[in-house]
């Protein structure tokens, strides 16, 4: 990651960016104290960095794995959310008011407890686990915030269960929505016989 990002801007003939002294990457050896586990955890991550997570609970393993997700990809996981929530104007700037006027548009979820039936009996406990995780990370963050964030110039807010129901289908339909408006309102050839 920051050292990546340092070759690159190398490369450029620049100086690397940063934003402090100190490189700003999540703690991922050694032992971790997390309010909200019933358990220890084990986490270990392999050669590639995946982490593999043994836990003794269900509830614990995807806390777990909400916490090493945004650990990896929270920046990517805040503007993914913002995405599908039709907000990415908010922190990115006017030219997405109308990507984000359109996805809000085409996002109608329905009532949110037939969603949460339709997954199964534990899909909200596991979702509400996952989103714990995800929430101890961000409050994590939020005190010592990653590089991504202090670049782009806002904040990771808390998650919900009901963000991880925000589909991307609703990022798809309105690009695809926004374009077929711009074919339909563009000029036609005339249609003399």
């Amino acid at each position: 990651g920051a050292t990546l990002v340092a070759l690159i801007m190398t490369g450029c003939g620049r100086a690397p960016v940063s934003t402090t002294d100190r490189p700003r990457l999540p703690k991922t050896s050694g032992t971790l104290v997390l309010e909200g586990l019933d358990r220890p955890v084990r986490v270990v991550r392999d050669t590639w960095g995946v982490p593999h997570i043994t836990a003794e609970s269900e509830d614990d393993l995807f806390f777990v794995q909400g916490f090493v997700q945004a650990q990896d990809r929270l920046f990517q996981m805040d503007l993914w959310r913002r995405s599908v929530q039709g907000r990415l104007a908010e922190v990115l700037g006017a030219n997405f008011i109308e990507r984000d006027a359109m996805t809000r548009r085409v996002q109608f979820r329905g009532h949110l407890d037939a969603e949460w039936a339709s997954y199964g009996p534990d899909a909200k406990r596991i979702a509400s686990a996952f989103v714990r995780g995800v929430n101890a990370r961000v409050k994590q963050a939020v005190v010592d915030l990653p590089e991504e964030f202090l670049l782009a110039g806002w904040r990771p807010e808390l998650w919900r269960p009901e963000d991880l129901l925000n589909r991307t289908d609703a990022f798809l339909s309105a690009a695809g929505a926004q374009d077929e408006g711009r074919r339909l309102a563009a000029p036609r050839p005339s249609q003399d016989p």
